[in-house]
């Protein structure tokens, strides 16, 4: 086939058909291609501590793929700390440093994942959902320290406005208040000392 320019291909009906034929399958490879770089720059960095593949990997991403990725990857590096009875992850994200891992868990990482084959007791990740199909607003992505951060605002924000309308809170709504900002600045202190 004679190579036509986008406005001639547009005035002809089977090379229009052709191109969007050709693209849909590229962007199907495309797809694919995301899905195992993410599984793969995962497992580098849950295996070896490595997650420069990650960073760069999601440096090149569009901002809401950019999202999807940081909730999928939160999502799938969860564990349960059995000592603080609470949910933590082995990487975080920082919007200067990127992905970097948290310090003494790696029994926590490594030997949790496989790339694409089946070995008992291990998560294939390829057989995970794709980052791309992820629902950022999914609420199980949502990490400790996000939540944390979450009710510390919401209590500034309470307190702030309060004044600023010149509204005296109940004894009871200052009494929380106040809990909350101290149990978020507890739990955020005790979540920076695990991840120094």
């Amino acid at each position: 086939m004679t190579k036509l320019s986008l406005s001639k291909m547009g005035l002809d009906g089977k090379a229009t058909m052709a191109f969007v034929v050709d693209t849909n399958k590229q962007y199907t490879a495309l797809s694919v291609r995301l899905h195992q770089t993410a599984c793969v720059a995962l497992y580098r960095a849950a295996q070896f501590g490595d997650p420069d593949a990650l960073n760069m990997f999601y440096s090149d991403l569009r901002v809401n793929d950019q999202t999807a990725l940081r909730v999928w990857v939160g999502q799938h590096s969860s564990y349960v700390d059995l000592d603080l009875g609470s949910t933590r992850n082995w990487i975080k994200f920082d919007t200067k440093k990127g992905f970097t891992l948290v310090k003494d868990v790696e029994s926590h990482r490594k030997d949790m994942f496989t790339v694409e084959t089946n070995e008992g007791g291990k998560q294939m990740l390829l057989a995970l959902k794709p980052f791309y199909d992820k629902n950022v607003k999914d609420k199980d992505a949502i990490t400790l320290e996000v939540l944390m951060n979450m009710m510390k605002r919401t209590a500034d924000q309470m307190t702030k406005k309060a004044d600023a309308e010149g509204i005296k809170l109940p004894a009871d709504v200052l009494k929380l208040t106040t809990s909350m900002k101290n149990t978020a600045a507890k739990e955020l202190a005790a979540i920076e000392r695990v991840t120094e």
